[in-house]
């Protein structure tokens, strides 16, 4: 019932049209990621709720495929004939670093694709006959940061994807280490491609995504979370933690962020550093959101969701120590339930009356009430 109810909500508050024109690749890839996902679950619940939501998808992938070619020109697709790959221009027309957190040099494809990847698995699955007119189309975003061969020569192979170490790294072709924060969004853009592949009866595709998944999943396990086996791995401020912000070449583990949370001091900024760890919410985020590192993460996110229990508390300003905003504190919540059913309880009761508004963008209360109720 809890998760019948949010459908309700996140379908009545599903918007996908009022910014699929104007926002950047990354905000309307969250956004429809997030359509998708509420599409699906409300087929597999028996609601009538995907019938709009189908048409909303349908309308922004189209687009965004510039199938209907009617975006502004610094939203448009451009094929990249010397690197080879998709890009995206500023408002003056040129490539500009800053643009789309660096799209045109090639930072975070498969962050921002691997959100249209997975919106296009679900509605190529219930329309077949437009995945067909425009099969060549979706497989450009899909070799852009899926490419399984060589004698592809137009795309270099899986992009992002460091096959010793097995993450991927968000850097493009800029100066400097390379970097990666959101390991999970990484992990949606290989579930994305398998899911896309399956939906198109492509064993190709489909294999390349499950491969790219299986070894996303087991080095994130590796590197990015601290467990019971890896445990003395880390540096003990990480042993404490139970995260890490993001690898880097220069420094491997960093305990930070490129961007500001909200409050952005610690100890409600632990809830971010595991959140980007945890964005988004899907089917297979149980695979790496499990008992063994909840464990580890079980005191950040207390300290982030209640910021009176860090040891520290009484050395902090006062003015800083306002809430954490609702939607990191929900990824904590979501991140904790899997220790045991009284975090499970406390979880589902924060998100219990949560609308789109109150989360982050590209997540719904309904599918991360799913997650809480079937991985628990």
């Amino acid at each position: 019932q809890d998760i019948l109810q949010a459908i309700e909500r996140d379908a009545s508050h599903a918007n996908l049209e009022a910014y699929c024109s104007f926002s950047d690749s990354y905000g309307v890839g969250k956004g429809i990621g997030m359509h998708a996902r509420l599409a699906s679950m409300s087929r597999a619940f028996g609601t009538s709720h995907y019938q709009a939501l189908d048409g909303k998808i349908r309308h922004c992938l189209e687009k965004w495929l510039r199938i209907d070619d009617t975006l502004p020109e610094r939203n448009r697709f451009h094929y990249d004939t010397v690197w080879g790959g998709l890009f995206l221009r500023g408002e003056d027309g040129e490539a500009h670093f800053y643009t789309d957190f660096g799209f045109p040099f090639y930072n975070d494809h498969h962050f921002h694709l691997g959100y249209f990847l997975y919106a296009l698995a679900y509605y190529v699955r219930h329309d077949t006959a437009w995945a067909q007119q425009h099969r060549q189309r979706i497989y450009a975003l899909a070799r852009d940061v899926g490419n399984p061969s060589y004698k592809d020569k137009f795309f270099p192979v899986v992009r992002h994807k460091d096959i010793y170490m097995g993450i991927s790294w968000a850097s493009g072709v800029v100066p400097g280490e390379r970097q990666e924060e959101s390991s999970s969004e990484s992990l949606n853009c290989y579930h994305g491609l398998a899911a896309l592949g399956d939906a198109l009866n492509d064993p190709i595709l489909r294999g390349t995504g499950q491969v790219m998944l299986a070894l996303e999943i087991a080095s994130v396990r590796e590197y990015y979370h601290v467990r019971d086996h890896n445990f003395n791995q880390f540096p003990p401020i990480l042993q404490k933690f139970g995260a890490v912000g993001q690898i880097a070449e220069d420094s491997f583990y960093v305990y930070t962020l490129d961007w500001g949370c909200d409050p952005n001091v610690f100890p409600m900024r632990h809830g971010c550093l595991v959140g980007i760890q945890i964005i988004p919410i899907t089917a297979v985020s149980r695979y790496w959101m499990d008992k063994d590192w909840a464990k580890h993460i079980l005191q950040s996110c207390d300290w982030a969701i209640n910021p009176s229990h860090a040891t520290d508390y009484s050395l902090a300003n006062p003015s800083d120590l306002r809430d954490l905003v609702t939607g990191w504190k929900a990824f904590c919540y979501a991140g904790i339930a899997p220790y045991d059913e009284s975090h499970k309880i406390a979880a589902a009761n924060y998100l219990r009356d949560k609308y789109p508004r109150d989360l982050v963008s590209g997540t719904g209360a309904a599918s991360t009430l799913l997650f809480i109720y079937e991985r628990t």
